[in-house]
């Protein structure tokens, strides 16, 4: 469908939106190395989260997305080659398989406000909110890429976290970081913010 596949997008800027997108992209995100397919999967449960991506997507980008539920997923997507040529040649996405090869993008870093709304996109996707014993919080964010792992934690520590690295996690047990991280990243994600609320109840 190449008319379609041709559509034009919004003049793209960096801004806080964008940086959102950045995260999201970056955790549940794919980028089709055939097809020009830019998708986001997520759980079932996570509906209220979607409507969330599909307007922040839409709205930043100018082109429709579809929100379509699958067996055992949500699935956002559109297939678009000026997008998926933006998203790889000027931000520097991968193509095909993220594993090993993630990185976060530079226009992040340049500052505190983009850096938080990355962590935000990328928490909402591939990070947890758990209340462990004792009453103990801990959030996490999850990688299978060391290198990119390494990057999330430089980035959270230059923003004030205390943070301990596992293998394919990195996670924040201080009270204090927790409380900071839901007032400064201010998740999106329903799902995180029902449990954190009923931990501030405990």
């Amino acid at each position: 469908r190449e008319k379609y596949v041709q559509k034009e997008i919004n003049k793209v800027e960096m801004d806080e939106n964008l940086a959102e997108i950045f995260g999201v992209l970056n955790g549940d995100g794919h980028l089709s190395n055939i097809n020009y397919e830019i998708c986001i999967v997520g759980d079932l449960k996570e509906k209220k989260y979607y409507f969330h991506l599909k307007k922040l997507f839409e709205q930043k980008f100018g082109i429709p997305f579809t929100l379509r539920k699958e067996k055992s997923s949500f699935k956002l997507r559109c297939y678009s080659k000026n997008l998926s040529d933006l998203l790889y040649k000027k931000y520097g996405f991968i193509k095909g398989s993220k594993i090993n090869r993630l990185k976060i993008p530079k226009k992040v870093l340049t500052s505190k406000k983009l850096s938080k709304a990355y962590i935000r996109g990328l928490f909402d996707t591939d990070g947890g909110f758990l209340v462990r014993r004792k009453k103990d919080p801990m959030i996490h964010i999850t990688s299978a890429t060391p290198s990119y792992l390494k990057e999330v934690k430089d980035l959270l520590e230059n923003l004030g976290f205390f943070i301990a690295k596992g293998s394919q996690k990195i996670f924040i047990y201080r009270k204090k970081d927790v409380n900071k991280f839901f007032k400064e990243i201010k998740p999106a994600n329903s799902k995180h913010l029902k449990k954190f609320e009923i931990y501030s109840n405990l």
